[in-house]
């Protein structure tokens, strides 16, 4: 067993406590940094929930849509004139089938504007 003079044993001493103080600091900032953690996740939760809207909705841009006009596309057409359907006609039906969006609507097919 080594016996230390009083200025090794200081030595010693100092060298212990600065340890223990920075253990203590280390320790100190940890709490901390999880203490910030714990309060940015209850104010921000990792994952927010996801809203969805139902299957039928349909959102519009109301500076680009015109809720009236159809387009018709080129089978739009052929299928218009191989019926014998005037092109206005076919497209106000289709408008009721479109804002139908997937219910059942009855399509006045008659070659007869009324």
């Amino acid at each position: 067993m080594k016996i230390l003079s009083e200025v090794e044993v200081e030595e010693e001493t100092i060298v212990m406590i600065e340890m223990i103080e920075a253990e203590d600091l280390i320790e100190k900032e940890a709490m901390k940094k999880e203490e910030a953690d714990q309060e940015a996740e209850v104010r921000e939760p990792k994952q927010p929930s996801q809203v969805v809207g139902g299957a039928s909705r349909t959102v519009a841009n109301p500076k680009t849509s015109r809720p009236n006009k159809v387009k018709l596309t080129r089978d739009d057409i052929e299928m218009a004139n191989r019926w014998g359907i005037p092109l206005e006609r076919y497209a106000e039906q289709k408008l009721v089938a479109d804002k139908a969006e997937g219910e059942y609507t009855t399509i006045i097919t008659s070659k007869r504007g009324g």
